[in-house]
């Protein structure tokens, strides 16, 4: 059999579902041991690799104890077409798993996979680790760790997840033991690295963002932002947006920096949830992140005063949002009680607050006004906020609302949506009804 024409004759035959087309012949090639002729066809078995005929490489896997193809297979992997790279690494991982390969296989793999154009390759490579490491290749860990921890090219959540295996398994080390070449790798968020590693090394840390601080902002931005976007799936002019804001996120912490009188090395990383990260950068919060769950609402005295409040938006469903606003205390303890207060005051204007957690309060350190040294012009509408209700001034140690991501006028049709998945703001609504009946009632 001609392992060539027999793909290309049945792939004529199965049209876009080209799994016997590939799979088929193979599986004939394997039991005529067509060896030659199945290394010399792998390069088109992966070009012709389309989302239903991926099944292959549990074919081709069976002959991976043969060298040669193995890593041909390897030195091909690129030539899949992206829209079926997700099945395709998964599946690859999946059966590749089961093979010894040895420490030069496999770090040949893992960096073939790092480097192919694929938004999620990292994070199927660390669940590979995860799946197989321990079982496998106990042995080879420090060597692939490094070799991920120093690869150019991965993005995202990366080093966390790196992390989590290295610290549950004793292999901190590595990072310390490479910092070098870890420093030499653009993506890292040094800012995480250097809280990961501790006072002894602090100051090469500093040096480095601090030489770079552009390269390293923009890194921490990265990590932050493309873990909630899937950057590549974007046409150019959204991906042009979405580098824009990473700018302008950069302009806004060095502004930041400049007003609070402190060093960029001094920023902190103390929030970070399904919608956005926060910064403490002096006394000041800085929040970026995407797709607030409501855009706007009325102005109010029960929120922390922002400073800066923009959305940006990249098409219809997706956006990037900046705030600034003062640092709260959040960790003096506050109750039941005083939470039903704060959300009392919010529905007496006519507001009503849906995510009601203790976590997403504070206490004021100051009065709730915007602080800055410059004069700063702010109105409601270029904080894309509707007009001011409520004439209280909170006060130093009065309880703030801190994220008002889940604010809505009580007309708006959302808020039953909401409620029905608050159970505590649920619960306050009804004790707020009750309240108010007895009032009207003793009227």
């Amino acid at each position: 059999m001609n392992l060539r024409k027999e793909i290309l004759r049945t792939r004529i035959k199965a049209g876009n579902n080209n799994y016997y087309s590939i799979t088929g012949a193979l599986k004939q090639a394997i039991e005529e041991h067509q060896y030659e002729q199945i290394i010399e066809n792998i390069p088109l078995m992966c070009e012709l690799t389309g989302v239903f005929s991926y099944p292959w490489i549990n074919e081709i896997s069976k002959l991976f104890n043969n060298k040669d193809i193995l890593n041909v297979f390897i030195d091909n992997l690129d030539k899949i077409p992206a829209s079926s790279l997700e099945k395709c690494i998964y599946n690859i991982l999946k059966v590749i798993s089961v093979y010894k390969l040895t420490n030069e296989e496999c770090i040949k793999l893992l960096n073939k996979i790092l480097n192919l154009n694929y938004n999620y390759t990292n994070i199927c490579v660390i669940n590979y680790l995860y799946l197989i490491i321990f079982d496998n290749y106990k042995d080879y860990i420090p060597t692939m760790l490094i070799s991920l921890l120093t690869n150019k090219k991965y993005t995202n959540s990366t080093l966390e997840y790196i992390n989590s295996i290295i610290n549950t398994h004793d292999y901190t080390y590595l990072f310390k033991d490479n910092l070098d070449l870890i420093l030499q790798t653009n993506t890292i968020d040094l800012f995480y690295l250097k809280d990961l590693l501790g006072e002894d090394y602090k100051d090469i840390i500093n040096n480095e963002i601090t030489i770079n601080s552009k390269l390293r902002i923009t890194a921490l931005v990265n990590k932050c932002l493309l873990n909630r976007l899937d950057y590549h799936s974007f046409s150019e002019l959204e991906k042009n947006t979405i580098n824009s804001s990473i700018e302008i996120i950069y302009l806004v912490i060095k502004d930041i920096c400049a007003n609070e009188n402190i060093d960029i090395t001094d920023i902190k990383q103390i929030g970070d949830g399904s919608f956005s990260t926060a910064l403490l950068i002096g006394e000041k919060v800085f929040k970026f992140g995407v797709n607030r769950n409501n855009d706007t609402f009325s102005n109010n005295p029960y929120i922390v005063a922002p400073l800066l409040r923009k959305k940006i938006e990249i098409d219809d469903l997706n956006s990037i949002f900046i705030e600034v606003c003062e640092r709260v205390d959040t960790n003096t303890k506050i109750d039941e009680n005083d939470l039903y207060e704060i959300y009392k005051k919010v529905r007496d204007i006519g507001l009503i607050w849906t995510d009601v957690l203790l976590d997403n309060v504070g206490i004021l350190l100051k009065d709730n006004k915007r602080y800055w040294r410059k004069n700063l012009p702010v109105s409601d509408g270029s904080l894309g906020l509707q007009p001011y209700i409520g004439g209280e001034q909170l006060k130093k140690g009065d309880i703030v609302i801190i994220d008002a991501d889940f604010i809505y006028d009580e007309n708006d049709p959302e808020v039953e949506y909401d409620l029905c998945h608050h159970e505590l703001c649920h619960r306050f609504e009804n004790q707020y009804q009750k309240s108010k009946e007895l009032i009207n009632k003793h009227r």
